[in-house]
C-alpha cells in the first residue's frame, strides 16, 4: 500500500474512536468516543488488571468445568478441565490468545464466583471513574448489559499501562506455557499475540514517521460488538498514546484494525507535538527503560525477591492476599530463549512477506 494511500481519519468507519495522552489523559481526537458500545474482549483489560491486583504470579489455579462453559465458538487457548496452571501463565493465555477459560478461571481464583467477580471489576470501574461502564463477565462475550464507551476503554488502558507486568504481558508477541499436569511437557503451546501485526509492524510494513514504537494492547471480536482494537504507541517525541476502535466491521473493503490503528495513532501524534505535551518517559527516567524490561533484579539472598503488595477489599467483601511481583527469575531462559527465536523468525517471516508482496511501508515521500 502506497503512502498516500493510507486512510485518513476521516476515512475510519468505527462506531467509535478515540485516542487520548496516557500520562496527561487530554482526549486528542475521537468520534462518538462517549456513546455506549459493546467492549468484546477488551474487557480482558480489567480482568487482568484485577489479576495482577490480587493473584501471586506463580499460584497455581485448576481449571473448572465452570470455567470452561462456554459457548462453541469462543476463544480458547486449549486447557481442559483438571489442568493446573499458574497465574502467569494464564495471563498469558487471557491477553495474548485471548482465552476466555482464562478470564473465567481468574474470575473464580480471586472472588469464588464469575459473578461475584463482575461486581468486584464494577467496583474498580467506579474507583476509576468509568461512569458509563457496566460488566456482567470476565471476558466480553456479549451480553447486553456489558457495556462501555471508547473514552472509558482509553482511560483504563491508560491506567494499565501504568503497571509494568501489564505492560510487559501486552508487548509480548510469542508466550510458551510451561508444561503441566495435563500437557507434560515444556512449550505444549505457543500462544501468538492477536496484537502481533501491531507488535512486529515497527519490522514490517508498519512503520511512521512520528511513531517510535508500538507497546499493545488487545484486540476483540463478537457479532454484536464488531472488531475492536485497543492499541498503544510511543511517539519520536516520547508522548505515549492510547487509541481504541470500537465497531469496525469485518467486510469493510477500504480499511482493517490494523490500518484504521494506525491512521488513528498517527494523527493523535501530530496532534500532541502540536500541544507540546511532555513526554511520559522523561529523559534520565528508570521508566523509560523499564519498558523493555519491568521486571526488578533479585537480591543476593533470594532468588524469587519482590515486593508484596497490601490486601484489597472489594465489592464481593473479600480480602484477597497480597500479590507479589515478578522478578527475571522468575522466567526460566529456556522459555525466554525460545520467544525471543520465535519472535525473531516471526519478523523475518513477516518482513519476506511484505518484501514479496511490494508493499511500501509508511514513511511520507518526501
Amino acid at each position: 500500500m502506497a503512502a498516500s494511500e493510507w486512510p485518513s481519519v476521516e476515512q475510519i468507519k468505527a462506531k467509535a474512536y478515540v485516542v487520548i495522552d496516557r500520562t496527561s489523559g487530554t482526549v486528542l481526537l475521537g468520534q462518538d468516543e462517549s456513546s455506549i458500545q459493546y467492549p468484546a474482549s477488551t474487557t480482558k483489560i480489567m480482568t487482568a488488571l484485577i489479576a495482577l491486583d490480587h493473584l501471586a504470579l506463580d499460584h497455581q489455579l485448576t481449571v473448572s468445568a465452570t470455567a470452561l462453559d462456554l459457548p462453541s465458538d469462543a476463544a480458547r487457548a486449549g486447557l481442559v478441565e483438571g489442568e493446573t496452571i499458574s497465574v502467569r501463565d494464564t495471563l498469558a493465555a487471557l491477553m495474548l490468545r485471548s482465552g476466555n477459560e482464562a478470564a473465567n478461571m481468574i474470575a473464580e481464583a480471586v472472588s469464588g464466583s464469575q459473578q461475584l467477580f463482575a461486581a468486584r471489576m464494577n467496583h474498580q470501574a467506579r474507583l476509576l471513574g468509568l461512569q458509563q461502564t457496566h460488566f456482567e463477565n470476565a471476558h466480553g462475550l456479549h451480553d447486553r448489559e456489558h457495556q462501555t464507551t471508547a473514552l472509558d476503554i482509553a482511560q483504563l488502558a491508560a491506567k494499565a499501562m501504568a503497571n509494568p507486568l501489564f505492560r510487559d504481558l501486552v508487548s509480548t508477541p510469542v508466550y510458551a506455557l510451561a508444561a503441566t499436569n495435563k500437557h507434560p511437557y515444556n512449550g505444549w503451546n505457543f500462544l501468538t499475540s492477536t496484537n502481533l501485526r501491531l507488535l512486529l509492524g515497527e519490522s514490517a510494513n508498519y512503520q511512521s514517521d512520528l511513531l517510535d514504537s508500538i507497546t499493545g494492547i488487545k484486540t476483540g471480536t463478537t457479532a454484536a460488538a464488531g472488531q475492536c482494537l485497543v492499541s498503544s504507541a510511543i511517539t519520536v517525541d516520547g508522548q505515549e498514546l492510547i487509541a481504541v476502535l470500537l465497531g469496525v466491521q469485518g467486510n469493510d473493503p477500504e480499511g482493517n484494525l490494523v490500518v484504521y490503528s494506525r491512521a488513528l495513532l498517527e494523527s493523535g501524534a501530530q496532534k500532541a507535538r502540536q500541544l507540546g505535551l511532555e513526554p511520559a518517559f522523561p529523559e534520565n527516567d528508570q521508566a523509560y527503560s523499564a519498558s523493555d524490561n519491568p521486571m526488578p533484579e533479585p537480591n543476593a539472598t533470594s532468588q524469587n525477591a519482590s515486593t508484596v503488595k497490601t490486601p484489597v477489599a472489594a465489592a464481593d467483601g473479600n480480602q484477597q492476599p497480597g500479590a507479589t511481583l515478578l522478578t527475571l527469575a522468575d522466567w526460566p531462559y529456556w522459555q525466554l530463549a525460545v520467544i525471543g527465536a520465535a519472535g525473531l523468525i516471526l519478523i523475518l517471516v513477516s518482513w519476506l512477506f511484505g518484501y514479496l508482496a511490494g508493499r511500501r511501508s509508511w514513511r511520507r515521500r518526501p
